[in-house]
């Protein structure tokens, strides 16, 4: 399909599930801001002082939505270790305890239909029956680096699916199939538009993600031209909708160590730790699994042991802290000329 054609479909779809969905008046008055990245640990890693600054109001509803499982092509124990750390950042960020729910308050779970597909939600919410947090689950495969995926899940990455080198992706745990990357984009889209109308629908939110354009820093272990598929191409997906229902947005540069503003005092230990908060949960989980009781999903660690886990935990621990200590984000605001935004949907 060429690419006005698309980007008139894009146009279209776009208005339809902004404009044309059922316009409520806001249900909670509070104001919304997404965060949304490609794998379980990004939105920490790259954007986590934001996250937790949005999650300290009870006025503001923030919103996560994670694409992929993060699963690496490893048992599914892996990826529901990833995801519950993703909860316990987000516990991290409201003050709670990670794994504890404060009295009062309460972390729920269902799996709402968004664009004809299940996609599990969890919600965060306070004692005063403010909802705090959502988290949305996808569950697409992780497409490896360079994007050729894995052959447990078929070599799907996000990465084929927006260059057309293929058609199908199937959600990891069965719960959904996606015919096309514009299924994706649309999905998102009207996960995006319920939360608003859910909210305060009349506001131009802020949409926090992976800049599209690989953008990049030379210094770091990966080289310099490259980012993960999975980030720009979760990017490329957002951008073609983003500036037609109306959002704000702030891209992070990912795997960069001196493109954007040092952090340090509240903001720096903050970030720190939520990060610590998703890998010792994931430490946790993956000591759970590999005891005597192997809930939830019946595998224990058969692969090799809570080993890997330690040994991921150390290089994840070294490799990340030269960049954990920055901000590296490409603003721009609505209304302003962001070239590559709100364009037929294409790999960069």
């Amino acid at each position: 399909m060429g690419y006005i054609k698309f980007l008139v479909i894009c146009f279209i779809v776009s208005l339809l599930l902004l404009i044309g969905a059922p316009r409520a008046s806001a249900q909670s008055g509070q104001t919304p801001v997404f965060y949304v990245a490609a794998h379980p640990d990004d939105i920490q890693l790259f954007r986590g002082e934001q996250a937790a600054a949005d999650a300290s109001s009870s006025s503001v509803r923030v919103v996560w939505i994670v694409a992929t499982a993060g699963d690496a092509g490893r048992e599914v124990n892996w990826w529901q270790s990833r995801e519950w750390g993703t909860i316990a950042s987000i516990e991290s960020t409201l003050g709670w305890t990670p794994g504890t729910v404060p009295s009062g308050c309460s972390l729920t779970y269902d799996n709402p239909t968004e664009n004809g597909h299940s996609i599990l939600r969890y919600t965060f919410t306070d004692s005063g029956s403010n909802v705090r947090a959502v988290l949305y689950c996808m569950h697409l495969p992780d497409g490896d680096n360079p994007g050729t995926g894995y052959s447990v899940t078929g070599n799907e990455s996000l990465y084929k699916l927006v260059t057309g080198a293929e058609s199908t992706m199937y959600a990891i745990d069965g719960s959904a199939t996606y015919s096309s990357a514009s299924d994706v984009m649309n999905t998102l889209a009207t996960i995006m538009t319920n939360e608003r109308v859910a909210t305060n629908p009349n506001i131009h939110v802020w949409l926090n993600a992976n800049e599209y354009s690989g953008m990049r820093d030379s210094n770091d272990y990966l080289p310099s031209t490259e980012d993960h598929p999975d980030h720009r191409a979760l990017g490329c997906i957002l951008a073609s909708f983003a500036n037609y229902n109306g959002f704000n947005r702030a891209w992070w540069i990912s795997y960069s160590n001196s493109n954007g503003t040092a952090l340090s005092g509240s903001a720096l230990t903050t970030k720190e730790n939520e990060y610590d908060a998703y890998s010792s949960d994931m430490y946790n989980s993956m000591m759970y699994f590999d005891g005597s009781t192997p809930y939830p999903s019946g595998q224990n660690w058969a692969w090799n042991g809570t080993g890997q886990q330690m040994t991921d935990e150390t290089e994840w621990s070294s490799d990340y802290s030269s960049f954990i200590g920055h901000s590296d984000v490409v603003t721009r605001t609505y209304g302003t000329s962001d070239t590559g935004n709100n364009y037929a949907l294409s790999y960069p």
